[in-house]
């Protein structure tokens, strides 16, 4: 499992207005529980970085469904990247969306979709976790103020690889 990521959400609220948040909530990610090694350091962190570059991929999916990466969908993920704790910086955020858009327009939306659903698979999440996982795909859906039915298409393939 991801020891460091059973704690992401908890007490975590993903309203789509409020910008503030609780002092307890979003704790860090990255600690190490009961193990200083190196060792486990380092596959903690590898962990850690999977865990956070499947969900940027699921929301990027979310948000190039219709075909297009707007402004407002773009600053909701990095809103949602930053509260999540992600140990991506704006930077690395930004990058990391911009080789989606790269990658679904080279090799296809539908083929990055399968890979990012293949990703989600594999991640061993908690069912509040994939609740957490699941309003922050419906946050970048609902940011421009339009759910087109491809997003809603991708959202629906998106949960399905997360109850599998």
């Amino acid at each position: 499992g991801y020891p460091a990521f059973s704690q992401l959400f908890k007490n975590t609220s993903f309203d789509n207005t409020s910008t503030t948040t609780e002092s307890s909530e979003f704790e860090a990610v990255a600690a190490i529980e009961n193990n200083p090694s190196t060792d486990a350091a380092a596959e903690n962190e590898a962990r850690t970085q999977t865990v956070f570059g499947t969900i940027l991929q699921a929301l990027c999916c979310t948000m190039f469904a219709d075909g297009s990466a707007s402004y407002v969908e773009r600053e909701k993920i990095h809103l949602l990247m930053e509260r999540l704790k992600s140990p991506f910086s704006s930077g690395e955020v930004g990058q990391q969306m911009q080789d989606f858009c790269i990658r679904a327009k080279s090799n296809g939306f539908d083929t990055v979709l399968n890979e990012t659903c293949l990703e989600r698979n594999q991640l061993r999440i908690s069912r509040k976790q994939r609740n957490a996982v699941r309003k922050c795909l419906n946050i970048v859906a609902e940011a421009d103020g339009t759910v087109e039915e491809s997003e809603s298409d991708v959202c629906r393939r998106l949960f399905a690889s997360i109850e599998k």
